[in-house]
Formats: structure tokens, sequence, C-alpha cells
């Protein structure tokens, strides 16, 4: 700026101020179950109207103390040319969820408390490595030897409670009742005879009907 040679220039200053611009930021919510939170993992987001070139820098951040909903925040996400709007996002944590299936088993009354062995089935949210030996499932059931409906106990690892959700589908240990068979003697008199008394009459059982 050069000043015309009839003036004297005076010049006052002013200042050329460059504003931050507005980027806007989306956290991406994760689930994880328990057993997965101490192995590596990212914390992503989508963001909006940063000039092609410019990234943020830092990263998200979320405090873990076990199972339930977390926030996860901005963290150390910054960029000095950018005012960012942040919009957080839930890190879930929780258990697996398995059943544990009990196959009932039926017979008919011996006066025995026999019975074969108990089996059962693991399904759901298992984690690769955990077999049976892991779960240490054991059955039981203690019958009386009469007819009835006896349910098979179950128990399992402790530790399995920590990192599952165990739900268990009962099965039961059913004596039924024994069939008996029985076939009446033939009764033949005269017309005008006594009719025989009901503890005369006579009857006998069917082979093995009663042990």
């Amino acid at each position: 700026l050069a000043a015309n040679g009839n003036y004297a220039l005076t010049f006052n200053g002013s200042n050329f101020v460059i504003n931050k611009r507005d980027a806007y930021v989306v956290a991406n919510p994760v689930e994880k179950f328990l057993d997965e939170i101490n192995d590596p993992y990212e914390l992503t987001y989508e963001v909006s109207n940063l000039i092609e070139g410019d990234v943020l820098s830092g990263e998200l951040a979320v405090e873990l103390t076990g199972v339930g909903e977390f926030e996860i925040g901005i963290g150390t996400l910054a960029n000095s040319n950018y005012q960012i709007h942040y919009t957080s996002a839930i890190f879930k944590v929780s258990k697996r969820s398995i059943q544990i299936t009990v196959e009932g088993q039926t017979r008919a009354y011996d006066s025995t408390t026999n019975h074969g062995e108990f089996k059962y089935e693991i399904s759901g949210e298992i984690k690769e490595g955990h077999g049976k030996s892991y779960f240490n499932v054991v059955l039981s059931c203690n019958p009386e030897k009469n007819v009835g409906i006896y349910p098979i106990e179950v128990s399992y690892s402790s530790e399995v409670n920590t990192f599952y959700d165990v739900k268990i589908q009962k099965g039961y240990f059913i004596i039924n009742k024994r069939l008996i068979n029985v076939k009446a003697h033939d009764v033949n008199i005269i017309y005008g005879d006594e009719i025989p008394a009901e503890s005369d009459l006579q009857f006998e059982l069917g082979e093995g009907s009663v042990i």
C-alpha cells in the first residue's frame, strides 16, 4: 500500500482471523464378550467435514469394569484446526449364553433304583477351546425305589459362571407303574346253584408281571 503524494497516510492495522473448521465425529458401537475385553481391540469412528488430506490424531477411550454398557469417550482425538463435535456410542460387555440340556430317562418299576448313564449337551455361545472338560458338568439323581418323577441334578465348574450365563434344561428320571396282566379263571355252575363268593373266585398273574 503506497500513499498518494498529496496525502499523509495513517495506517490502522486489523487482524486476519482463521477460525476453526467444524468436524463431526460419530463413534461406532462395540459389543464384546467378557472374556474378550483383555484382548486387543480398536475403537473406530466416522468423521465428516474434514478437508481432503487432513486427519485427526489421538484415539477414542473407554473404561471397562466388567459386564455392562460403557460410554465411549472422545479420548485424545483432536486436530488444532478443527472444532470437533462428538457423538458417543456404547461399548457393551456381556457374558456368553449357553444351555445345558439334560436327557431324561424312563423305565418301569422294578423295585430298584437302577438307571443308565445320564447324558447332556451344551449349546450356545461357547468360546473356542472350551470343551466339556472346561465345564466339568456332573449329573446326579437320587431316586427312591417307588414310582415317581425324580429330577436329575446338574453341577458344573464354578469358573463357568464368571464368563457364562447358564440356562439349564432339566431332565428327569421317571419310574412308571409296571403293567400287570391278570387272567381270571372261568366259573361254571348249574342254574339254581349258589353263586360263588368273590373271595372264592380265582385268577392268575401273567409271567413277569410282579417282581
